[in-house]
């Protein structure tokens, strides 16, 4: 007994040996931490971690595996697996599977999988999947496919699928598909764009499908829903109970169409107004 309480003692003696040399040697990646001053791997800027297990962390660089109770805070680059019960923050990009509880905070790009239950706020890029249960904000693109509970904003384009239970704000360009529980903003679509209340766009090339369809310039395509409007130029076909043009190439098709100026194709309906109607 007395010798396996002796072999006990000395392995954990060995362990906890081991660990302060790891903490004190910079090559040798293992951070294991009960808060951010409180671990085996101090923040250096010349440290890279390959393994982090912690309650909060903090490193420079991890190259590897973080894992953390509640979270953990990376100062420049992630590549590999991020997982926090809370939050996860990168100051610069992250590449690889980036999941918390709460929040995933990336400063540049987040290149991967980037799951949280609440939100995931991207700096600049995602390319990937980001999937977030109420929002995911996006400073510059989206390339891939971003789902949101609430909503999906992105301060320019969104080249992929966007899917929100309420609504995508998209600065720019939006190239693919768009899908809201409510409604769809984008400055120009190239694709599909579909919502139960309204899409609101300046340019479109696509589909659009919604209760009420605003375009505001230009439009080829096919423009559908219950009140279709586009107040410029528009080539393809409207298909609603009430459409309403200015410049109308194709084929306005519902309960009553109207266009202001132009007609190059035809009006089925049982109420057509243009400029040429007496009533």
């Amino acid at each position: 007994m007395k010798r396996n309480r002796y072999r006990i003692i000395t392995t954990a003696a060995l362990l906890m040996a081991a660990v302060v040399v790891f903490g004190q040697n910079k090559s040798a990646g293992i951070n294991l931490s009960l808060w951010n001053k409180v671990s085996t791997q101090p923040v250096n800027s010349r440290q890279q971690t390959y393994l982090n297990i912690g309650l909060m962390s903090q490193e420079n660089k991890i190259h590897g595996v973080s894992v953390n109770l509640l979270g953990n805070k990376v100062v420049n680059n992630v590549k590999g697996l991020q997982v926090a019960g809370l939050t996860t923050i990168t100051g610069e990009s992250s590449y690889g599977l980036n999941i918390a509880g709460l929040l995933t905070l990336n400063g540049e790009y987040a290149n991967g999988v980037t799951m949280a239950g609440l939100s995931n706020i991207v700096g600049e890029s995602q390319h990937g999947l980001m999937v977030g249960g109420l929002l995911n904000i996006i400073g510059i693109d989206s390339k891939g496919i971003a789902i949101a509970g609430l909503a999906n904003i992105n301060g320019y384009n969104s080249q992929g699928i966007a899917l929100a239970g309420l609504t995508n704000i998209l600065g720019e360009d939006m190239k693919g598909v768009a899908i809201a529980g409510l409604l769809n903003i984008a400055e120009s679509v190239r694709g599909v764009s579909i919502s139960t209340l309204l899409n609101l766009s300046n340019n479109t090339k696509g589909l659009s499908f919604a209760t009420l369809n605003i375009n505001s310039e230009n439009f080829y395509g096919l423009q559908s829903g219950l009140l279709n409007i586009n107040t410029e130029q528009f080539y393809g076909l409207q298909a609603g109970l009430l459409n309403i043009g200015i410049e109308h190439h194709g084929i306005q098709l519902g309960l009553i169409n109207y266009y202001q100026e132009q007609l190059k194709g035809m009006q089925i309906g049982l109420i057509n107004i243009n400029s040429n109607t007496k009533y």
